[in-house]
This record gives structure tokens, sequence and C-alpha cells, in this order.
């Protein structure tokens, strides 16, 4: 590890330099044709693995279809990307039309849902059909929340056990995961966390609205939409389980707002609730890897190759497994803990400082962080 903080950058491998060059390029819609692809079968099993990994497959498949040289692709491969491209088509149409029922179903009920991440940020990309489609996210305001949860329990829901946490509350419609939502974050600063759920509610009363097959949406305003998905995103990679398609969303819904909104109250934003620090060094990445919206912060270099790193090896929703054996002593199972959770500590302390004492006190339910919570919380 301290190995790596003496370079300048991390060393990516040819795939990974590979793959970056191709996203770049389809995520703009940028000339491909002086980008080498390769020559070798474990070569393109790589790349497609990666591609998979980071949630990106489409991006990525697509670059390679309309290269000059897309008939020296291997017929397997190339014919997969036709595949994949096509099957994730239908299912943009399957989610676009489910998406429009739903919300539509609570709108007769009086009720005003505000779709967050997902289907909202893909109408942000050049080709929203590439964007690999996850669950669908509604906000309701507090006195729309209880009705919401009770309404949706009423009709064409599959879901067997119902789970609610501080955030939301996971359901089913036709076979696509739900979440009704009461809070789109959970700071584990408790401090900074009031505060923004108070900005929560005063800017969720004004949504921006975004166009999805042909129907008005309402979405959060510009500012927050971007802190919000940022700080999820963030929250996601302190956690291990963070991949490159949440970056490009990040850098896609910039692109978008800064050419129909007003950003300038942006950094502002970002300083109060603490993230600035974390969106210089990601903004890095944006700059050197997949065209920039801020200008090149060489200071961050470092911290930002660092994620990079942790990024291609973990790849998105990867979950800590838990490796210790039933027949193992107590003793043995909490000294297994400790060590995973220091590991934990030093992966990710030299990028976000001292920050990571709170996520730390949340991750492991520290008694006297869990009080201060509840103080600050009432």
């Amino acid at each position: 590890m301290f190995s790596f903080f003496k370079k300048k950058e991390c060393k990516l491998t040819t795939m990974q330099e590979l793959l970056l060059a191709l996203l770049r390029a389809q995520l703009w819609l940028k000339p491909v044709d002086d980008i080498v692809l390769p020559s070798a079968m474990d070569d393109w099993d790589e790349l497609m693995d990666n591609a998979y990994k980071q949630t990106v497959v489409c991006f990525v498949s697509a670059a390679c279809l309309r290269h000059k040289d897309v008939n020296n692709i291997p017929t397997d491969i190339r014919e997969e990307m036709q595949a994949v491209i096509e099957e994730n088509k239908k299912i943009h149409a399957k989610h676009n039309q489910i998406l429009i029922e739903l919300i539509s179903k609570f709108e007769d009920q009086g009720l005003h849902p505000i779709l967050l991440k997902g289907q909202g940020i893909a109408q942000m990309y050049l080709e929203p059909e590439l964007r690999q489609c996850g669950d669908i996210d509604l906000y309701f305001l507090p006195e729309e929340y209880e009705a919401a949860k009770s309404f949706i329990l009423t009709f064409d829901t599959e879901s067997k056990t119902k789970k609610e946490t501080y955030k939301h509350f996971g359901s089913s419609y036709k076979d696509i995961d739900v979440e009704l939502h009461r809070h789109t974050c959970n700071f584990p600063n408790p401090f900074v966390n009031k505060r923004f759920q108070k900005w929560t509610e005063e800017e969720m009363c004004n949504p921006s609205s975004i166009d999805i097959a042909g129907k008005k949406i309402l979405i959060p305003a510009p500012v927050y939409d971007l802190i919000s998905v940022f700080a999820h995103f963030w929250h996601h990679f302190e956690n291990g389980d963070v991949s490159l398609r949440q970056l490009c969303d990040i850098e896609m819904m910039y692109d978008y707002w800064r050419k129909n909104a007003d950003l300038s109250l942006l950094e502002v934003e970002l300083k109060r609730f603490d993230l600035l620090r974390y969106w210089y060094i990601s903004s890095y990445l944006w700059d050197k890897h997949l065209f920039s919206f801020v200008e090149n912060r060489t200071r961050y270099a470092k911290r930002a190759y660092l994620i990079l790193s942790i990024i291609f090896a973990d790849g998105g929703f990867k979950h800590e497994q838990i490796t210790t054996k039933q027949n193992k002593s107590l003793v043995e199972k909490i000294i297994a803990r400790y060590c995973r959770t220091f590991n934990w500590y030093i992966k990710y302390h030299s990028i976000s400082g001292k920050q990571l004492f709170w996520r730390y006190a949340f991750r492991e339910k520290i008694k006297l962080y869990l009080w201060i919570k509840s103080v600050v919380d009432n």
C-alpha cells in the first residue's frame, strides 16, 4: 500500500486502459477508429469481464461495434455484444413502461412521487438505452410517505418480505424492485445528516422534471440531484461496492444540468455537507479518464488513482463475504471481525480522511455514537 503512494499515478493494465478509452468514446460519441482493439481471445475475455463487472458492458460493446475493425472481433464476442445491447434496450423499454404505469397509479391517488436515480439519470445520457437498469426509486414527502407505502401493498406486488430501513421501504411491482424513499441519504455524521434531511424537505417541495417516453416525470432539483447521487456514490465507494457506471452517472448528470440549469451553488452545498473534498478527488478521474468538467486538480491525483484501483479491484455491488468458519472459537471470530474492520479502515482512510471516523462508528454501532445520533435526531 505504501509503495503505491510513492507513485504519481497507479499503473492501469492494458485492458483497463482500453476499457476506459472505449467507454469515454461511447459516452460522448467520439471517434473510435484510432483505438487499438485486442487481437487475442484472452484479452477480449478480460475486456468483457471487466465491462460486465463495472456495469458498462453496453457502452464498451457499442464502441467496439462501430469500430472500423469490427469484422476482426471474434464472432462469439461480436454476437455477445450485439445481444447484450438488444437485451438492454428491451429492459429499458419495459422499465420505462412500468415506471410510468406505477407513477400514474400513485398520481391517481393524489400522491406526488419524485423519481430518484435510475431511469431519470439514463435520460441524461446521449444514449439512454445503453445504461444498465436497476430498481425503481421513488421519493415521497413526509406527509405522503405512509399513504404511498400502504397503497403499493394493495396491488400487484410479489414482495414476500417487506423490509423498511431509515431510507426506504422495499417492495416490488411486476417483477421490478421498487424502493419508496422517505430519505435519499443517510450521512454517518449525524450533524451533517440532520442538515441534509432538512434541506431535502425544502428541495423536494420544488422538484424539477424530465421527459420519459413522452411523460413528464418529477425528479429532484438540479443541485440537490447531483449532491444526493454523489453522496450515494461515495457511500457505496466506502462500502466497497461501487462501479465505473456510477462515476459515469455523475459525469453525465453534471453535463446535462450545466446545460439546463444554474449550478452556481453546487460547490457551496457540497462544502456544507462535507463532500467538496471528495468531489475534487473524484473530479480528477473525470478529467483524466471520462473527460473533464472541472480543472485538473493534480494535488488530488494520488487519492484519485487509489479510488480507481479500488473500483477496478472490487467492481460494483460487491458484498463483503464473511469467511469465518462456524467451528472457530468466539475469540477467533472476534479477532477476524476486527481484522476486517482494521483492513477496511486502512484501505479508505487515506482517501476519506477524518470523516471516516463517522463511517467507522456507524458501521460498528458504537454506543457513544448511537447516543449522539439519537440526541441530534431528536
